[in-house]
């Protein structure tokens, strides 16, 4: 089956092949009902989504786009104001979305300017929190990026090559399993892990012949570069 440029096998593995789309993905993964809180980018960026979380009582705190920021304030929650570093442009609970479109989410909304001047857009479905609060719990998105790093760039898992919960479940353990290996088998392990795992990593690939830690999908066939006219006249 082919869906959004997704090609999923038929089997308990499905394996993704070639690229896909985070919304596309999600829309066949069940979240946990008034469980954890989801912290998501604009990658997960999608109306319909948004409306299905809520439904099923969700708990999260997903980016939205400016490009796309279309919305109708029903209870404005304070005025605009300094929050922390950040300016508070909107504070309310609002209905996402064009009017007359079918489906028209209502969130709880904050919109922050960044002392960058990057916009920072959030929809939860926390109507009770305040806008601090909300700026805080998505700053926490950070020890995520920050723990991808690491899967990345020291371990070399570049690429997440099953969906299920199983398979990333294997993947992260394995992952996590050859963490702990490379740290205990350093006889001084000081210093901060991360800086400490990536060392020893490339040590041992530099022992093995190995290159970098990034590593093409090696589910994705590499295509060939297409010969120059003159190497093609030199062919002939």
């Amino acid at each position: 089956m082919n869906e959004g440029g997704v090609s999923w096998k038929r089997n308990s593995r499905s394996v993704a092949k070639g690229a896909w789309h985070d919304t596309v993905v999600m829309r066949g993964v069940s979240l946990i009902a008034k469980g954890p809180i989801y912290l998501m980018d604009r990658g997960f960026c999608c109306y319909a989504l948004i409306q299905q979380w809520l439904t099923d009582h969700v708990r999260f705190i997903v980016r939205l786009r400016k490009r796309e920021l279309r919305y109708e304030v029903l209870k404005s929650r304070g005025p605009r104001r300094r929050c922390g570093d950040k300016l508070l442009l909107v504070d309310a609970v609002g209905r996402l979305g064009i009017a007359g479109r079918n489906i028209r989410p209502v969130v709880r909304l904050v919109v922050a300017q960044l002392p960058s001047g990057e916009w920072l857009i959030l929809a939860s479905d926390h109507f009770a929190w305040s806008a601090a609060r909300i700026l805080a719990a998505y700053n926490k998105r950070w020890h995520i990026e920050r723990f991808h790093r690491f899967l990345k760039d020291t371990l070399g898992l570049a690429h997440l090559y099953n969906f299920r919960q199983s398979g990333i479940e294997f993947l992260l353990y394995t992952a996590l399993l050859s963490a702990l290996l490379l740290f205990f088998s350093d006889a001084k392990p000081t210093g901060d892990t991360i800086v400490l795992l990536r060392r020893i990593l490339r040590a041992v690939r530099r022992a093995l012949g190995l290159g970098t830690p990034w590593k093409r999908n090696t589910f994705s066939p590499r295509r060939a570069k297409p010969k120059s006219t003159k190497q093609q006249e030199e062919n002939h």
